[in-house]
């Protein structure tokens, strides 16, 4: 006989990458935990990992990988370790852009968020750019993806803050 819980959890697992990253977040507990699921770390990782690609799941889930690569669950180089750590303890940048509402084919503005670090692989801002087709139709401008990565790309090398580099362009475009 199959409890309610487990049932529920069943239904989290096989919903995969169609799963809300709230859903995610949960299923990578389970995981992690062996609630009703068989323990899987590296399973428990993966989940985490896909909450972490939505605001406001980004500081939780970082935290739960995070934990995973602390107690010595999951492995992982020391630098994606740094990426995590980083998104957790950092404050993410909000800001206002224009962007295509292709549901209703007019152009609105929106509120995206930037994190300091990103996973690698991942560059800004395709978490929302992503986040926001699939959940509202909204598409943003490739000019603005562009230049958002290309100051990721200007941090980097240059070992300064994104979100102040990304602050202080915005400020010098302003004048």
């Amino acid at each position: 006989m199959v409890n309610k819980s487990e049932k529920a959890l069943k239904y989290l697992q096989i919903g995969g990458k169609y799963q809300t990253h709230c859903q995610a977040l949960a299923t990578g507990l389970s995981y992690e935990k062996g609630m009703g699921l068989s323990q899987d770390y590296v399973l428990a990782y993966q989940h985490y990992r896909q909450a972490a690609e939505r605001h406001p799941y980004t500081a939780q889930a970082s935290n739960y990988i995070i934990a995973l690569y602390e107690n010595q669950k999951i492995t992982m180089d020391s630098l994606d370790y740094k990426v995590w750590k980083t998104i957790a303890s950092s404050k993410p940048l909000r800001l206002t852009i224009p962007a295509e509402n292709t549901k209703q084919q007019q152009q609105e503005n929106i509120s995206i968020f930037l994190y300091e670090a990103y996973p690698e692989g991942v560059q800004p801002p395709t978490w929302e750019a992503q986040r926001l087709q699939e959940e509202k139709g909204f598409v943003i401008p490739e000019d603005v993806s562009q230049s958002l990565f290309k100051l990721y790309e200007l941090a980097n090398k240059n070992k300064v803050s994104y979100i102040e580099l990304t602050k202080y362009a915005l400020e010098i475009a302003k004048e």
